[in-house]
């Protein structure tokens, strides 16, 4: 299966599964903004930007 036959959010979710060993907070982040997203949003961005965004975001909140 290509890059192309998946959508992004299928991409995200595979991602976010793999964050869950490497950064199990941040996974369960990630994993939980894909679905809250609405998918023309995802659609706009490739997968490692979104991820990139999501992250950014969080350490910003965490700066309060």
């Amino acid at each position: 299966m290509t890059h192309e036959d998946r959508s992004n959010r299928q991409i995200m979710l595979e991602r976010a599964a793999l964050l869950l060993t490497t950064e199990p907070g941040f996974g369960r982040f990630f994993k939980a903004a894909i679905p809250a997203t609405d998918g023309e949003d995802l659609g706009r961005r490739a997968p490692d930007a979104f991820r990139i965004s999501v992250a950014a975001g969080l350490w910003a909140f965490a700066d309060l």
